[in-house]
């Protein structure tokens, strides 16, 4: 009866580890994708206002991976503030989002040592309610991006409480990445989000009616 309960337990873990990784992982992709970056530039006209986008892209990118400090000549001091923030917050998710990984393959291992009998029928499990909550999870949070311009606020409200994320219209920083940008970015990883759930549920369903 206990190892039931704390096959369960594991089996909830697995769960929410797997969603969470998820969506981190197609964040982790998208917020280090060039080439989305620049199609996003010529999609809202960027290179027109700022003819140096891809030389302050490039920046941007050495100084999130840490090789390189922030163009003091493109970005002011409140801006580069912000970005240097921006890169922490970054670094935080992709620490967790790496254990994360850690720990979903710890708790795999143990749930396969727990319960070696019925551990396929768990994965498969897994993989249907994992697959379905990301599924209605990602319709739910792009029906909030109907007001994207309020959500926009209470996430920056949320991860930037020292306030230091607002900036004028002609800035630098708004005009390399205006609100549309983010729309677009968050968009993309819903969407990716959902196809994945789409990818693991479909699995989970095939493996359940070969038992049929």
């Amino acid at each position: 009866m206990k190892k039931n309960k704390t096959a369960i337990f594991l089996l909830i873990l697995i769960i929410l580890n797997t969603i969470t990784i998820i969506y981190l992982a197609n964040f982790r992709y998208y917020v280090f994708y060039e080439n989305y970056y620049k199609k996003q530039f010529e999609q809202n006209n960027i290179y027109s206002k700022l003819p140096q986008a891809d030389l302050a892209l490039n920046n941007l990118f050495l100084f999130f991976n840490g090789k390189d400090n922030i163009d003091n000549d493109f970005f002011n001091e409140n801006e580069r503030s912000h970005l240097q923030d921006v890169k922490e917050l970054i670094n935080k998710v992709i620490v967790i989002f790496y254990f994360l990984v850690f720990s979903e393959i710890l708790l795999v291992f143990l749930l396969y040592h727990l319960a070696k009998k019925r551990f396929k029928k768990h994965i498969k499990f897994v993989l249907l309610y994992s697959g379905s909550i990301i599924l209605i999870t990602s319709i739910i949070f792009y029906l909030f991006s109907n007001n994207f311009n309020n959500l926009f606020i209470i996430f920056h409200e949320i991860f930037f409480p020292q306030g230091n994320w607002l900036f004028p219209a002609n800035s630098n920083l708004i005009n390399l990445f205006p609100q549309t940008f983010f729309y677009s970015f968050f968009y993309k990883l819903m969407l990716n989000s959902f196809i994945t759930s789409m990818i693991i549920f479909t699995i989970g369903l095939l493996l359940f009616s070969e038992e049929k």
